[in-house]
């Protein structure tokens, strides 16, 4: 079952939202996953494949999760899916993570995870929330402009001083407003002070053939995290930036195990 909402945030703003649960009633007493999309994506995370099919990976492992007893909670960020068109903000994708999982605690719920999807693993590692019991990240974009090259990030510097005017992004992804305070703080990355110090379990599964956000810096990210048994990283053979079907069950199924033993 799904419910249909929308979330105020601190700023105001509605969030449309997506609440899964499997009784007629949800229940606070069950364990509750947070899911955070990335950069055009929205709280069904479709995106589209290289044959033009909506993907619906946030759906998939939604219902995934439904199955294993787990409650599931997603939502459009600022400035996507069917939200209020405003230029993009890395720090408001950061407050509305947290704003979301302020409403799931005043909710009732006490057992709370995050599963978030390339940029919105730069927001899930940023944002403070008390007591979340376990992250799981897939193709994190923990260094935003890396995919961009140097020579790119040079271009995006100047950009940034410069434009006015924020510009459309997104294509078939669903357009995005842009404009130079999204590109400077794109550019600022993760610190390797906040992966030094996130220290809750955390399992990261990125794809060997993702050319957008390539596997080696979640490898990097992953390698100043605190070494122990609750830190684990995975690559997917053959997995590119937007997977489904086979692919899609290479994240789902070591995702579900994780959440079973830490939520």
């Amino acid at each position: 079952m799904e419910k249909r909402f929308q979330i105020e945030n601190r700023l105001g703003y509605e969030l449309h939202s997506i609440h899964y649960f499997s009784s007629p009633e949800s229940s606070s007493s069950k364990p509750l996953v947070i899911l955070i999309h990335g950069y055009c994506g929205d709280k069904e995370n479709m995106g589209f494949n290289a044959e033009g099919f909506e993907l619906g990976r946030f759906t998939k492992l939604a219902k995934a999760l439904l199955q294993e007893g787990y409650e599931v909670l997603s939502f459009d960020l600022f400035g996507h899916g069917e939200n209020i068109r405003e230029p993009l903000r890395i720090s408001n994708f950061v407050m509305d993570v947290e704003d979301i999982y302020a409403w799931a605690k005043n909710q009732g719920y006490t057992r709370i995870g995050t599963v978030a999807y390339s940029l919105g693993g730069n927001a899930s590692i940023h944002a403070q929330l008390p007591e979340r019991k376990v992250a799981v990240f897939w193709s994190p974009a923990f260094y935003p402009t890396r995919s961009k090259g140097k020579l790119k990030v040079f271009f995006y510097k100047i950009l940034a001083k410069f434009m006015k005017s924020p510009v459309k992004d997104g294509a078939n992804f669903g357009d995005v407003l842009v404009d130079g305070t999204f590109l400077q703080e794109s550019i600022r990355g993760t610190s390797d002070n906040v992966l030094q110090k996130f220290v809750i379990p955390t399992l990261i599964v990125h794809g060997k053939s993702d050319m957008y956000v390539r596997w080696e810096w979640s490898q990097e990210a992953y390698n100043k995290m605190p070494h122990d048994e609750k830190h684990q990283f995975q690559v997917v053979e053959n997995a590119e930036h937007h997977y489904d079907k086979d692919l899609l069950q290479q994240f789902i199924d070591p995702t579900v195990a994780w959440l079973k033993i830490y939520l």
